[in-house]
């Protein structure tokens, strides 16, 4: 068409018509790869450029204007040219076969919906992927990791514990049943706070039954008394376990003092006693030491001691009816932790000259009105054997009468001694 014809001036518009396309996707191929020129890195736009220079030194535009193909396109006068109607009627058909046959609702022209299902919309995938690798299987997720409790219950089927049950599986039931302890006791579980003296006292006996360990006068028991509060601690050497010594014992330890709660074990003499003497008691555990632990540890504190004094004075056992009472007073005037149980419990010091048992001491026995006496000295030696106990307190004097026992079997044994040396 040449440049400033009467048809190169744009035509007037046709009465169109909307007509509701479907919408169509083609589905690529697999088979089928894009066609591409192989190149270097770089080199795309200047492969390009050498294609479209190919294509306009093909073409030789002042030719192409001048040529009779040209001419013969171009219609008579100012009729419309017929090919334009030809070609629009082959492109797009009759128009009656376009017409939908009515009026279109103004809501569904032309719209499609935003997901066409069953499409993939990246065929290609993302890139750098290569569509025939396939990702490798799942494998299997890592095992989780047993508590201490799973282990715990699967060693106690094992036969590996049950050969010899070490170490004790709480999960194993001959394990449970056949080591089963009581509860631990620890030191110092006793959390009461007291306030007076007499607030909770505790007592035990401590039996001897051997020959060897009967006292000088045949006693077999040693009644153990104790007061929490001040700590005042106190062995009282009794032929049986009869309430009828106990009752006694508790009466010369307490004196005119109140007693709130009496703590001991289950034995028939304590209930009985505080039957009698109408004291409240409370008691531990049947067969379970350690519940009355304040009370065996006492016991066990008096028997180390007892023993002990006995070594250091070179005396046999049957002597402990002597050394246990002795070491006891002792014990209690000595302010080892703080103050002493004796300034506690009477609110002053012990004053008193203090004497280890056994030591050897000068004293004056009582006196004998007798003749062979008249000139001889009044004092003679003797070894210190305790205390005179009396209620409410411990008294200074030593027990005159004991030492005399003691001094007059010390010389009797040299006596016997001496004369088994003479025979031999």
């Amino acid at each position: 068409m040449k440049a400033g014809s009467e048809y190169a001036q744009p035509r007037t518009a046709r009465e169109t018509k909307v007509v509701a396309i479907s919408p169509m996707v083609e589905e690529p191929r697999e088979d089928e790869e894009p066609q591409t020129t192989p190149c270097l890195a770089g080199e795309e736009d200047g492969v390009r450029e050498n294609e479209v220079a190919e294509e306009e030194a093909d073409v030789n535009e002042d030719e192409y204007a001048d040529s009779e193909e040209l001419d013969a396109m171009l219609p008579d006068e100012d009729a419309t040219p017929e090919a334009s109607l030809c070609e629009h009627d082959d492109m797009f058909g009759d128009d009656e076969d376009m017409d939908p046959g009515g009026a279109i609702p103004p809501g569904e022209v032309g719209e499609a919906p935003r997901e066409i299902l069953g499409v993939d919309h990246d065929p290609q995938g993302p890139a750098g992927v290569d569509d025939a690798a396939e990702p490798p299987p799942a494998g299997p997720p890592p095992p989780a990791r047993q508590s201490v409790t799973d282990k715990l219950r699967a060693e106690a089927k094992s036969v590996a514990h049950k050969l010899s049950h070490l170490p004790k599986n709480p999960f194993c039931q001959s394990c449970t049943m056949g080591k089963m302890k009581e509860k631990y006791s620890r030191r110092s579980a006793f959390k009461r706070e007291l306030d007076t003296w007499g607030e909770i006292i505790t007592c035990d006996q401590v039996y001897s039954s051997s020959p060897q360990a009967l006292g000088l006068d045949g006693e077999t028991e040693s009644f153990v008394i104790k007061d929490i509060w001040s700590g005042l601690l106190h062995s009282f050497p009794v032929p049986s376990k009869a309430a009828v010594h106990v009752i006694h014992c508790i009466q010369q330890f307490v004196g005119n003092r109140k007693v709130q709660v009496l703590y001991s074990d289950n034995a028939k003499e304590f209930m009985g006693t505080c039957m009698e003497l109408m004291m409240a008691r409370d008691g531990g555990q049947p067969g379970v030491p350690h519940t009355n632990g304040v009370i065996e540890r006492s016991n066990q504190l008096a028997i180390g001691g007892t023993a002990t004094c006995l070594v250091e004075a070179g005396l046999p056992p049957c002597y402990w009816s002597l050394a246990s009472p002795c070491f006891c007073f002792n014990l209690n005037t000595q302010s080892i932790h703080g103050i002493s149980p004796w300034e506690r419990t009477h609110g002053s010091p012990f004053l008193g000259p203090k004497f280890p048992f056994g030591c050897l001491v000068i004293f004056k026995p009582n006196e004998e009105r007798t003749t062979n006496h008249k000139w001889s000295p009044k004092a003679e030696w003797g070894v210190f054997a305790g205390y005179r106990i009396l209620s409410l307190i411990h008294h200074l004097r030593a027990h005159e009468t004991v030492l005399d026992l003691v001094c007059r079997l010390l010389l009797e044994k040299k006596k016997k001694q001496k004369k088994t040396t003479k025979k031999k």
